[in-house]
């Protein structure tokens, strides 16, 4: 009988061990190897029903359930006066739906980017129009973010798609096609870079991105990250309608929060730390955070958005302001007073005696004198897009000076 090597001794007792490290959990990245990644494909991740494992992951995505989702797209019919197109960004097809008006672009002062929630139904955002149709030199688009487990009768080709479905929100690079490296900011900087165009667009002046729910998630997160326009005269607006959270440049929350507990409380999409988005970070917290400030965000909040059981419900979501959206985003309201030291803290929830945990030095290196955002309290009204979309507030965030 032939003896085996200490070696291969050893090594056929680790193997059981290994095993148990490359099993593939749900809502858990793991590593693979080089040929398991040559061989990895769309198919198996529905078969498999666990997010791509090759892709850099945000916090919320990481520690939320992917399977419960239960929202199909199966058809991508625009609407009327509308148009489905697609635009090439980072390897893959955008899915947009667009007006048809006004029937020659170079006559459109404004553009507006409306942002769908996590239903993925873009075309009925692109609906909701709150009074957008009323202005005939205005264009109209409304990209649709498709999920590679949801959606397969529609993510096909070389659309782009996410195979955590709320992944796109969060700045997730595409799992779908392959090679595909397209994300949210991208594909938003895409559409600024294209209506800077000014032998497009030579009369447009103004780029409204307009997001509610996941999509109001979507637009904070970009309106802090993204890029400023080519043109230098293009105003931009982000109107964030009812998101579930927005982004911390600090640790301090308005809620407790025991690190032990939830080590991952101030990780990106919640907070600036382990940023594993594929878009660049290209400035550091603080300037990110001055330069977010002096940017025209208008923000919108139900102030009957109260439910305890939707939206995001993890531990870092909770310590932005407790289970309900509208506490959390009026919160948020007053932190960026209190971090930024413009003016008095308002008065808008009992979370703030909490503030802060930093040290004053590092909050005196936040303090800012230009503090350009507006938030107003829509009435009556809960976590309903075609309700907020089409209020009087939001009229005013969208159009107003």
């Amino acid at each position: 009988m032939v003896q085996s090597s200490p070696v291969r001794t050893l090594l056929l007792l680790l193997l059981p061990i290994l095993a148990l490290f490359l099993t593939a959990t749900p809502g858990r990245a793991f590593p693979v190897s080089i040929e398991d990644g040559n061989v990895f494909t769309e198919e198996s991740l529905v078969e498999r029903d666990w997010p791509h494992p090759l892709s850099q992951r945000d916090a919320h995505t990481i520690h939320s359930d992917p399977n419960g989702d239960t929202v199909h797209v199966t058809s991508l019919k625009a609407p009327t006066a509308a148009t489905l197109t697609s635009y090439r960004v980072g390897g893959g097809d955008i899915p947009t739906f667009r007006g048809l008006t006004p029937t020659r672009p170079r006559l459109a002062r404004r553009a507006y980017i409306i942002v769908h929630g996590v239903k993925r139904d873009g075309s009925v955002y692109w609906t909701r129009k709150a009074g957008i149709a009323d202005d005939a030199n205005s264009i109209r688009i409304a990209p649709e973010f498709l999920s590679t487990r949801m959606d397969p009768k529609v993510r096909t080709g070389t659309r782009l798609g996410w195979a955590d479905q709320d992944g796109w929100s969060g700045g997730d690079a595409a799992t779908a096609p392959v090679n595909a490296t397209a994300n949210l900011a991208a594909i938003l900087d895409y559409y600024l870079d294209s209506f800077s165009n000014k032998a497009t667009y030579p009369l447009l002046d103004t780029v409204v991105f307009v997001g509610h729910g996941a999509g109001a998630q979507a637009v904070q997160r970009y309106a802090v990250l993204g890029k400023d326009p080519s043109r230098a005269s293009l105003k931009v607006r982000y109107v964030v309608a009812n998101p579930s959270t927005n982004l911390y440049f600090t640790i301090d929350r308005p809620q407790p929060v025991n690190p032990a507990a939830c080590p991952y409380f101030n990780d990106f999409r919640y907070g600036l730390e382990s940023y594993d988005s594929p878009y660049p970070k290209t400035l550091s917290d603080v300037n990110l955070f001055k330069r977010y400030l002096s940017r025209d965000v208008r923000y919108l909040v139900g102030d009957a958005d109260t439910k305890d059981d939707e939206g995001d419900q993890n531990c870092a979501a909770l310590a932005a302001g407790g289970v309900h959206r509208r506490d959390r985003n009026l919160d948020y309201w007053a932190y960026l007073h209190l971090l930024s030291g413009t003016g008095s803290v308002p008065n808008t929830s009992t979370g703030t005696s909490l503030y802060p945990v930093s040290s004053s030095e590092i909050q005196a290196t936040f303090r800012t004198t230009t503090f350009n955002h507006q938030l107003t309290v829509v009435p009556r009204v809960g976590h309903s897009a075609s309700k907020m979309l089409g209020s009087v507030q939001a009229l005013r965030a969208i159009f107003g000076k």
